[in-house]
């Protein structure tokens, strides 16, 4: 421990809470740019959509998007939406939960969608937004959930981990189908007898039983108590181990499959924004004016890169580049490699896309900046300040704007058609906790081979016996062998 805690300076204290990052409730009615403007750019419209916003109390909590095909936006109301990336095609919109008790992002695998209202927690599925399960949590949730395709892992309350094996749905479905049969034959009954009266000859308990809600939960794999310290931000993870930050200055990872923390250590400076991740690389921004790149499996830094002011983005990193944004300094773009400065614009503050020939930005009043990617210089403005929900993309090179009205824009380089790639995304397939399962099973001992001839206890002795005669010879022929020999040396 004395050793990483050597290696790793000054990450720590994460003093922004996941409702500061939201963005600003300024209410604005944006207009699309219209062609000429965009053409003047060098950009085109690919899409735009409405979401479905309530009034101005309501308001867009959360753009993510998960992957290249998928976009998840979250309203302050609790609607979940699903996007097409390339078309801009609603696949499908769920209310979830309680409305305005959201409060994180939400939570995927390649499978479903965690979404926490409240101190629950609700699993959708990932293609058409129907609800699987929910599960109430120990604690309310202070950072965003974490998932693989095996397993959900939950910040909980004070410095509390919980990791849970997803339920087997089909085999869930399996097991409870006659009792899913009884339960709305009861609700049923119950409903036509309330309208028509008469008896129903099913006890009042018997009938509440019946009634209540049917579903599956997960099992608890295990649970870690951090006692140093609150996790404040949402953790990363790799296919072996998790990543997390409290809010008094400690990082320290853990195992995904048991509760077996792998390294500890608490630095000098606080954490600044949420964290940046490729692979193995964590990069977390502190207030000490410092990126650090650091490995999630060994708990080294790599390299840092200093900003000059504090870091307050979350850097976006893509296979090349990370972008950073130093507070009233400008924009950087830092290799990934080495973590030295390519270039910095002091007037773009806000990172929102790229591509092999431009970079775009806001400045400092939303307008959208045009700069060269090799150089960092601007090349073109447009006016987009009514655009208030500023969307970083560092998976490809479609750049997103967005209002608390509920508009959506997609727009792209007039001569890239198709999406071009920024990051390769590490696929988290992992055998999950059956791992740990396997490694606790005894192993087995090697069956003994039948014997083919019955009882043949006598042979390996008989075989042992005349390999003595083989060297040997007969019992008695070393001694007259001997005694040869004497009587010759005698004559």
């Amino acid at each position: 421990m004395k050793i990483l805690a050597g290696a790793v300076v000054a990450f720590v204290t994460i003093v922004t809470p996941v409702a500061a990052q939201l963005q600003s409730r300024q209410y604005s009615n944006p207009s699309v740019p219209s062609r000429a403007a965009l053409e003047r750019v060098n950009l085109q419209l690919a899409w735009r959509t409405y979401l479905p916003v309530g009034g101005r109390r309501d308001g867009i909590l959360s753009v993510q998007q998960l992957d290249q095909k998928l976009i998840v936006v979250q309203t302050l109301s609790g609607v979940v939406v699903a996007i097409e990336a390339e078309t801009g095609i609603v696949r499908w919109k769920a209310h979830v939960g309680s409305p305005y008790q959201t409060s994180q992002q939400v939570g995927y695998n390649s499978q479903h969608l965690f979404a926490v209202r409240g101190d629950r927690v609700f699993a959708l599925d990932r293609v058409t937004g129907r609800l699987l399960w929910k599960y109430v949590m120990p604690n309310a949730a202070c950072a965003a959930p974490l998932a693989d395709d095996e397993g959900l892992y939950l910040s909980l309350g004070v410095g509390r981990v919980y990791a849970y094996a997803l339920p087997d749905l089909d085999q869930w479905q399996r097991e409870h189908k006659d009792q899913e049969k009884r339960s709305e034959y009861a609700t049923a009954r119950s409903v036509s007898l309330e309208l028509y009266g008469g008896s129903s000859g099913i006890s009042s308990e018997s009938l509440a039983d019946l009634r209540k809600d049917v579903g599956p939960e997960p099992d608890l794999a295990w649970e870690y108590l951090f006692e140093a310290g609150r996790i404040s931000l949402t953790p990363l993870q790799t296919p072996e181990a998790l990543l997390f930050a409290t809010g008094n200055g400690w990082v320290f990872a853990t195992s995904k499959f048991q509760e077996h923390e792998r390294f500890r250590f608490q630095a000098e400076a606080p954490v600044s924004a949420p964290l940046g991740q490729h692979g193995d690389m964590a990069y977390i921004a502190s207030e000490d004016y410092n990126l650090y790149a650091a490995s999630i499996a060994a708990g080294k830094v790599r390299w840092r890169f200093t900003a000059g002011a504090p870091i307050l983005q979350k850097p976006a990193v893509t296979d090349k580049d990370v972008f950073v944004v130093g507070d009233r300094r400008g924009l950087y773009r830092v290799n990934r490699a080495d973590g030295k400065a390519v270039w910095r614009n002091t007037r773009a503050l806000q990172f929102l896309a790229a591509n092999p020939k431009f970079v775009y930005a806001f400045d400092r009043i939303g307008r959208l900046l045009v700069l060269d990617y090799e150089r960092g210089s601007q090349l073109a403005m447009l006016p987009t300040r009514d655009f208030v929900v500023p969307i970083g993309n560092e998976l490809n090179d479609r750049l997103f704007l967005a209002a608390h009205n509920g508009i959506l824009v997609c727009l792209h380089d007039r001569n890239l058609k198709a999406p071009v790639v920024n990051k390769t995304v590490v696929e988290m397939k992992v055998e999950g906790f059956k791992k740990d399962e396997e490694k606790k099973k005894p192993k087995e001992k090697p069956k003994e081979k039948p014997k083919e001839n019955g009882d043949d206890d006598e042979k390996p002795k008989e075989k042992k016996k005349d390999k003595d005669d083989k060297e040997n010879g007969d019992g008695e022929k070393p001694k007259e062998k001997k005694k040869d020999k004497d009587d010759k040396e005698k004559e």
